[in-house]
C-alpha cells in the first residue's frame, strides 16, 4: 500500500478538488493485472520511477502492478502537500485505516514525511506495535499488527516521493532491503 498525499494539481480547475472532511468515494478498489500501475500520460521518467518504488516490495514486477494499492490522506488535488492543513490529513487517518483493514497490506510505504507523521502515530494508537531493532536499513519505519490480522505489517517512509526526479534506483534499493529484512525476520 502506498499512501500520499501526492504532489499534483489538475490540469483545469474547473476540475481541482480541494480536499478535506467531505471525503467523495471516486473511485472503488479492485484487483486486477494493471490495478496498481500509475501512469503520467505527460511524463514517462514518472512513471518509471513509481513503478521502482511499487517493485521495491515486491520480487516481480508484474505482482507489484496488480497488488498495489494506492490512497492518499486527503483527497484534493493539491501540488505543493505542505499546502493541506493538518486537520485534513489527520482526519484521513480514519480512511486510510479501514483501507488497510480491508486489504490487510502487508508493506505499508508513505509517500512523505507528513504523511509518515500523521499516519504513524495514528497506527500508534490503533495497531499493536512490535519493537524495530536498530539497523542501517530506512530511518522511519515501524511494525504494526492491524486488528483481526494474523501477520505483522511493516509501515516505512520512501526516502524521497517517486514523483520526484530525484527519486533513484539507491532510494528503491533502500526499501527492497528493508522489505527484504523485514520478510526474512518476521515470524
Amino acid at each position: 500500500m502506498l499512501v500520499g498525499p501526492s504532489p499534483g494539481g489538475m490540469a483545469s480547475s474547473a476540475d481541482s478538488w480541494r480536499g478535506g472532511p467531505r471525503r467523495p468515494i471516486d473511485s472503488h478498489a479492485y484487483v486486477g493485472r494493471d490495478a496498481g500501475k500509475i501512469d503520467y500520460s505527460t511524463n514517462k521518467g514518472r512513471n518509471a520511477r513509481w513503478q521502482m518504488l511499487a517493485a521495491a516490495a515486491f520480487r516481480r514486477t508484474e505482482h507489484a502492478l496488480a497488488l498495489t494499492t494506492v490512497t492518499n490522506l486527503d483527497w484534493g488535488h493539491n501540488a505543493d502537500h505542505r499546502r493541506i492543513p493538518e486537520s485534513y490529513l489527520s482526519r484521513g487517518c480514519d480512511y486510510v485505516f479501514d483501507v488497510m483493514l480491508q486489504s490487510k497490506p502487508r508493506i505499508v510505504i508513505t509517500l512523505v514525511r507528513r504523511t509518515w507523521d500523521v499516519l504513524s502515530t495514528y497506527l500508534a494508537r490503533h495497531a499493536e506495535s512490535f519493537p524495530a531493532p536498530p539497523t542501517d536499513l530506512i530511518q522511519d519505519f515501524i511494525v504494526v499488527r492491524l486488528p483481526r490480522c494474523g501477520f505483522r505489517t511493516l509501515v516505512l517512509r520512501s526516502p524521497q516521493h517517486p514523483s520526484r526526479h530525484f527519486f533513484t534506483r539507491s532510494h528503491a534499493s533502500l526499501i527492497k532491503r528493508t522489505v527484504t529484512w523485514f520478510t526474512r525476520n518476521d515470524s
